[in-house]
């Protein structure tokens, strides 16, 4: 029979495993114990797990004593970062300020840099575009292009608008009319039109010259002026109104500044406001305005009409009565207007326009026929008079009473 292995050996080979495997828990083969003549196989003691880096919790104690006690891992959590230090609210820096708007072209900044843009466009008559402009189509684009402002096209429609304005009051913006070559005095008609744009200076577009710019004061252009023209800039604008509560008792001061409204308008037969009136309407106006009352009738009624009155007495408010020039002399035609103080009164004189004049000038003190003061008593229940619907062109000055 076959001696088996001896213990001691099994022992060193056991050994020799373990130191092999790295001290790792290698299960040992089982240990033989001789008893009487017979190995008898040991189970071998298993080697402790190696340590885990985790941290071990112990288990809760077991509730028998059968029970094995377990190990619980608990893995460890990640330290909180560290919060950063409170800083204070900081407010978001401020929008850059927008820049200032450019200043306001004064009129004549306007129309010098409107002439300028149409310098070399070529003169073409009855020309309207930069292809070609004709002369009053340049008056009418350059008034356009600094006022955004439309005004007629024609010359006979041009001097039919806005008021009239005298030579020595001219200013950027005004139209002026020249006599155009061929005819004389009377007959010579208004051909050519130019627009102010500085002292003495106009910019007009000519059949010889184009587009260019010439003095008052230069003989050729002085002496064919014929008349003038103020246009309105703003047609939004609204009449002017008069508070006759600030004036008080002094009629002649409201009288005065309701007639300086009136000066420039042009004359039109029938007309009752600053599109042209004529020589009746006007004092009926005026005197509505002042004494917020009618005044009904014409010129021939009113010569016979209130109370008479001397031309050395006369007073703010009273009818001046004067002959009609042309034709309406020979026909017994009276004009009439209204005496406004300081020796003036107030008329909107046929073929020209609403102008204040001197009873002394020669022309008015020859024509001079009678005044006349007609009653005064003041309807009640008027506020503010005024013709047109509000945001059109101005229509006609306003006294307000109450």
């Amino acid at each position: 029979m076959r001696r088996p292995y001896s213990f001691s050996v099994l022992l060193v080979c056991s050994l020799f495993l373990s130191a092999c495997s790295g001290g790792s828990a290698v299960p040992a083969p089982p240990l033989a114990t001789e008893t009487a003549g017979t190995l008898i196989a040991t189970p071998a003691v298993a080697a402790p797990p190696p340590i885990s880096t985790a941290s071990i919790t112990p288990a809760p104690s077991p509730a028998t004593s059968d029970e094995k006690p377990v190990a619980t891992v608990a893995t460890t959590a990640p330290a909180p970062t560290p919060a950063a230090a409170t800083q204070p609210a900081v407010d978001p820096p401020p929008e850059p300020a927008a820049p200032p708007p450019p200043p306001r072209r004064t009129p004549e900044q306007a129309l010098r840099a409107e002439v300028v843009s149409w310098k070399k466009t070529p003169y073409r008559e009855d020309g309207t575009t930069r292809k070609g402009i004709g002369n009053p189509g340049f008056v009418r684009a350059v008034f356009k292009g600094a006022f955004d402002v439309d005004i007629p096209s024609t010359i006979e429609q041009q001097m039919k608008t806005g008021k009239l304005v005298e030579q020595n009051a001219l200013t950027a913006g005004d139209i002026v009319f020249f006599d155009g070559k061929g005819g004389f005095g009377p007959f010579a008609k208004p051909k050519i039109a130019g627009i102010v744009i500085g002292k003495d200076q106009v910019a007009l577009a000519d059949k010889d010259l184009g587009v260019t710019t010439v003095r008052l004061t230069e003989e050729r252009w002085k002496s064919a002026y014929k008349t003038a023209r103020r246009m309105p800039t703003d047609p939004s604008q609204a009449a002017p109104a008069f508070d006759a509560a600030a004036y008080g008792d002094n009629r002649e001061a409201l009288l005065r500044d309701v007639a300086k409204a009136w000066v420039g308008t042009l004359y039109l037969q029938g007309g009752k406001t600053f599109d042209g009136i004529g020589n009746d309407e006007f004092v009926r106006s005026i005197y509505e305005a002042i004494y917020d009352t009618e005044l009904d009738g014409t010129p021939k009624t009113w010569e016979t009409a209130g109370v008479a009155v001397k031309r050395a007495a006369l007073q703010p408010g009273d009818i001046i009565l004067y002959e009609a020039v042309g034709l309406g002399k020979f026909i017994n035609q009276k004009h009439a207007g209204m005496y406004i103080g300081n020796g003036e009164f107030v008329h909107a004189v046929k073929g020209s326009a609403v102008t204040i004049s001197k009873l002394k000038d020669p022309r008015w003190s020859e024509a001079f026929r009678s005044a006349h003061r007609p009653g005064r008593a003041r309807a009640s229940g008027r506020k503010t008079r005024r013709t047109g619907a509000a945001g059109s062109r101005p229509r006609r000055p306003a006294v307000r009473y109450g």
